[in-house]
């Protein structure tokens, strides 16, 4: 045999080793990846692409909790403490917080029960409700609750560019310029990829919400202890104006469209239970203060908004409403974040597929001016529009809180038991013992069910008291 030929056979043989080594070589790399944090999420054309794994914490998903909660609906219980009374006020504050928290840990234990039937699937990790409940139900389902939560999102931002230009007239008297203040400081923060990554900004404006708090807490404890507060004529229970008040306590605590966000985004997901009762505690605690007192220093002169009756103050209180309406920015950032992540992936999967990282950072450049312009040009020339974003909330809030919980759970209990049922008659055939598969388990009491239906009639109760409101007030504006 020549050298040649022999040459030849050699590197034939060491091209056949290297392709025998080759899916060795890429499973040592992918567990390289995995043990630096990272994972290889699906993707249509079946590519390899490095994803961060999540790696959130308790104190900043509270802290992000936080800031989506207390936005401009804190303001008004003051003048909710003065329709309903101090008692029944305070009871249905506590009441609503612990039916949110029945509704939301019941959501996010469901979410966690999907992830783990499957945890070699990439498209199974880090689930949002929509992608849970399309895995629990289909594609039709996912598509359903991707409008709700995407619509009302976008009507919550909405509802903040309205107050964002309320609050700061008497600083900015040109609604243009704070426009474009709104958006030097939104764009930058809106292109971050992952919701945990907000936390600086989230940090700065959830201290600017709390200072403005505790200072109309001490504006309205001095003016209680210097004034004579008739405590006798304060109003304890009216429950002739519950039903119109009912939707403002139902809908107080509303974080839809962010709470699974910072759920997905969290390393440790089986403590964000922590997070809800760090949040409902703090937000209950403070509401009640806020109302309360508010209330007891007005009296009847309580204004809807707390900060026409705080005033100007040599400047102090217009500041600190220009303060906390510009910290309502952060909120917005935290609501659109599901819209603008919807509309990348779109985008990405059917009009980009191959594209480049410039032709990218455009894309992402124009989605998210469209959506800032949009929302932000309607709450300054079509207001009217408020009145069916809040109809549409009152429906869209209903569903995702109180109305997801029960039907989720039911089907999440069907495909458990079949999952149990199917690993105990297969270990049984094999003769092994019968041991439960390596998924998270749900409770099955029957109380469940029971505490569901009532969180929905709970809901539903809000829903409509939410329209009415809605419609009696279209009605006095001669809409």
């Amino acid at each position: 045999m020549s050298i040649s030929n022999l040459e030849q056979k050699q590197s034939i043989i060491e091209g056949e080793q290297q392709m025998s080594l080759q899916p060795l070589i890429q499973e040592a790399k992918i567990s390289l990846i995995q043990s630096e944090g990272l994972i290889y999420p699906a993707s249509s054309d079946d590519d390899i692409k490095i994803e961060e794994e999540p790696k959130s914490t308790v104190f900043v998903a509270t802290a992000q909790t936080l800031k989506s909660g207390i936005g401009s609906g804190v303001l008004f219980l003051p003048s909710t403490f003065q329709a309903c009374g101090i008692t029944l006020s305070s009871i249905f504050m506590v009441l609503c917080a612990i039916v949110c928290y029945f509704c939301w840990s019941l959501i996010s234990q469901i979410i966690r029960f999907q992830e783990s039937t499957d945890t070699k699937d990439p498209t199974n990790k880090h689930l949002t409700l929509d992608e849970a409940g399309g895995k629990l139900f289909g594609k039709g389902f996912k598509i359903f609750i991707q409008v709700c939560t995407y619509i009302y999102s976008y009507s919550t931002c909405f509802g903040y560019a309205i107050f964002i230009y309320q609050s700061t007239e008497d600083t900015i008297p040109n609604h243009m310029v704070t426009m474009a203040i709104m958006y030097a400081i939104y764009l930058p923060f809106s292109m971050y990829k992952r919701i945990d990554r907000l936390y600086l900004l989230t940090y700065i404006a959830l201290a600017a919400n709390i200072i403005t708090l505790v200072f109309i807490v001490g504006k309205s404890s001095y003016i209680i202890g210097t004034t004579n507060v008739n405590f006798p004529k304060l109003t304890q229970f009216n429950f002739s104006q519950l039903p119109l008040q009912f939707g403002v306590f139902s809908f107080a605590y509303d974080i839809n469209g962010v709470y699974t966000e910072i759920h997905a985004s969290m390393k440790n997901k089986n403590q964000f239970d922590k997070v809800l009762q760090y949040y409902l505690t703090i937000f209950t605690i403070m509401g009640i203060l806020v109302g309360l007192l508010g209330y007891v220093a007005f009296g009847e002169d309580t204004e809807a908004v707390i900060f026409n009756n705080i005033g100007s103050m040599d400047g102090v209180g217009t500041g600190l409403a220009f303060l906390y309406s510009l910290a309502e920015l952060a909120s917005i950032l935290l609501y659109v974040f599901c819209v603008v992540k919807f509309f990348d992936k779109t985008i990405n999967k059917y009009v980009l597929k191959n594209a480049t990282k410039c032709m990218t950072f455009f894309q992402e450049f124009f989605v998210r001016s469209v959506l800032f312009f949009s929302f932000a040009f309607l709450g300054l020339y079509v207001t009217q529009i408020n009145a069916v974003f809040n109809i549409m909330g009152c429906v869209f809030c209903t569903i995702l809180t109180y109305a997801c919980p029960i039907f989720l759970y039911h089907k999440a209990r069907k495909i458990q038991d079949r999952i149990l049922n199917s690993n105990q008659v297969q270990d049984c055939e094999k003769g092994e013992s019968c041991e439960k598969p390596s998924i998270i388990l749900l409770n099955k009491s029957n109380w469940i069910y029971v505490l569901s239906i009532f969180c929905l009639i709970f809901g539903l109760l809000g829903g409509i008291s939410g329209l009415v409101s809605t419609i009696i007030s279209l009605q006095q504006s001669g809409f």
